[in-house]
């Protein structure tokens, strides 16, 4: 309709025909609130602010009213006011609601850029520590599996002496059943050599208590032997040209002699004058003292040995 209808005159309002004259109206008072509204809506972009978009349309507004123009024009440009405000704000509104969006996933996805930053260098300190470690176990796993090698040698070297200190353990131990055999038969022995002593040592002392018995009745035999000699007898003659007391005395040896049985074929007793120690030698015949003896009470028994004066062995039992 804008297009269609015939510009009017500001005086009059008459309507302008195509080929009549017509004056041009200035009102310089109002050009540059227009300038500036054109001059802001130059510059506004899609990066403009929702305020200024909104300011934009009033101030359109204002300049239509002020300006002395046709009522068509007038009318045309305030409706293109109203459509700006009607299509053009609600996108910019909705532009700015993104922009606000878009700002607020910024800095959200910023402070998410700087904590992933933060938990990757934690995990790339892990990362470090754990491979560090990993080596460390390796380098352990290296000297366990040397220690175990060696171990393993040692065990072998300490299982061969084990079964050779068994062998020789058991050897050992037949021994030691040997050796305890060998006791239990010398402990027999023993006791058969201790029964043996004991029945010696019993023999032993009844031959001692015989022999006691054999010296009492021999010196009680010697005692009731009387010998009477002259008074001035030369004991180195021979017994043959003595008094006839020498029948009696042989016949009372021979006596003695078959009642010591036990004694036989043992040397028969010496007098003083024959006893010799051992390493001297006995005086020749000859040599002996010539000095006459005396008779105490008229007997020899206080001048002459009466019985044997060494050891007599007797022979053991069997």
């Amino acid at each position: 309709m804008a297009a269609t209808s015939r510009p009017t005159c500001p005086e009059c309002r008459e309507k302008i025909k195509r080929g009549d004259e017509r004056r041009i109206f200035l009102n310089m008072s109002y050009v540059p609130r227009a300038a500036a509204v054109i001059s802001g809506l130059t510059e506004m972009d899609a990066n403009a602010k929702l305020v200024s978009v909104a300011k934009a349309g009033k101030k359109i507004e204002h300049a239509t009213k002020d300006l002395r123009c046709d009522q068509d024009l007038a009318e045309a440009l305030l409706r293109a006011v109203e459509d700006f405000k009607e299509r053009i704000a609600p996108a910019f509104v909705e532009l700015d609601a993104k922009r606000r969006e878009v700002q607020k996933m910024t800095r959200d996805h910023a402070l998410a850029l700087q904590a992933a930053t933060t938990r990757l260098r934690e995990v790339e300190l892990e990362r470090d520590r754990a491979l560090y470690f990993a080596e460390q176990a390796l380098q352990k796993t290296s000297d366990y599996e040397e220690s175990l090698l060696s171990l393993k040698s040692d065990n072998a070297a300490l299982t061969e002496r084990n079964t050779s200190l068994e062998a020789s353990d058991a050897g050992r131990r037949r021994t030691i059943e040997t050796l305890g055999t060998n006791i239990k038969t010398k402990d027999t022995q023993i006791e058969q050599y201790r029964q043996t002593i004991i029945e010696q040592k019993n023999r032993i002392h009844r031959y001692k208590a015989r022999i006691e018995q054999l010296k009492t009745e021999q010196n009680a035999r010697v005692d009731e032997q009387t010998i009477v000699l002259p008074n001035e007898i030369d004991l180195d003659e021979p017994m043959s040209h003595h008094s006839p007391h020498q029948p009696q005395t042989c016949v009372h040896m021979q006596q003695e002699s078959s009642d010591a049985g036990d004694f036989e074929g043992m040397p028969g007793p010496l007098f003083s004058s024959e006893q010799v120690p051992q390493g001297l030698k006995r005086k020749r015949a000859d040599e002996r003292s010539s000095k006459p003896l005396r008779l105490v009470n008229g007997n020899f028994g206080k001048l002459f040995a009466t019985g044997p004066k060494r050891s007599i062995r007797v022979p053991k039992g069997p």
